[in-house]
């Protein structure tokens, strides 16, 4: 009994870590490689998820007011590919509020490097074709 409590508490410190210790990138939303957009921050980290590559979102709100955010994904490779869908993911983040993904929310914020059909070893960057803010 003892040791199912600790592996239990193990898995959930595990857990906890990796999710609070992710390694923030801003999105290039603009063609100088800025990640803010009219008042929208735009973040990744690539992580794991139940033992699969996910890509991880973070979208902040700056403005004072609520805005609904648009955009299709792309991703870089470290062979040089450019990989984009046309499927437009669309979101509303209140004011001053942030948008997290994390494993337990199936959303457009998780995204299975599966789906791309690449690996982690060869994700080089999230990238969006475009990115709308209204």
């Amino acid at each position: 009994m003892k040791k199912n409590i600790l592996i239990g508490l193990f898995l959930i410190t595990t857990y906890t870590f990796s999710q609070n210790n992710l390694n923030w990138q801003g999105v290039f939303l603009t063609v100088s490689g800025h990640h803010e957009k009219d008042g929208v921050e735009a973040y990744f980290a690539l992580s794991q998820c139940d033992g699969e590559d996910v890509i991880i979102l973070k979208l902040v709100n700056k403005n004072n007011v609520d805005v609904t955010v648009s955009w299709q994904p792309a991703i870089f490779t470290h062979s040089k590919q450019w990989i984009n869908t046309m499927e437009t993911k669309t979101l509303t983040i209140g004011a001053g509020q942030t948008l997290t993904g994390d494993c337990q929310t199936n959303n457009a914020l998780k995204i299975k490097l599966q789906v791309w059909g690449i690996s982690a070893a060869n994700f080089y960057r999230y990238a969006m074709n475009y990115f709308e803010v209204k």
